[in-house]
């Protein structure tokens, strides 16, 4: 994702993001010290609470949605609305995931864990 070309191209989105400091087990980025991208910049940091908002100038492209959510609900994009929704979709269609959507949708029966883990 860090391509490190700052350079507005035609075709590129401004994206606001807002940050919120994380610590989780071996992972802890700063995002003031190691760009997503070379178009980042702040635009408002806020010390006391870590909050931070960054802009970049780019295409959304699947790699920059699988960055997003690898911040999960430590990141959230602010601007613009289709970007915006499109991490909802992505959001959503991992709950649904995890709640069992996508299993119960199969036209085959998709084996519980209990049946997959008698079969190691």
């Amino acid at each position: 994702m860090n391509s490190g070309d700052s350079s507005k191209e035609a075709g590129d989105t401004l994206v606001i993001i807002g940050n919120s400091p994380m610590s989780l087990q071996g992972f802890s980025p700063d995002l003031k010290h190691t760009p997503l991208h070379g178009s980042q910049r702040i635009l408002y940091d806020c010390p006391e609470d870590g909050y931070t908002i960054f802009a970049y100038r780019l295409h959304t492209t699947d790699d920059f949605y699988q960055e997003i959510c690898r911040y999960g609900n430590y990141m959230e994009v602010l601007h613009p609305n289709d970007v915006r929704n499109e991490m909802i979709k992505i959001i959503k269609g991992m709950g649904d995931e995890y709640a069992g959507v996508s299993r119960r949708d199969c036209k085959k029966k998709v084996p519980s864990v209990k049946e997959l883990k008698a079969l190691l």
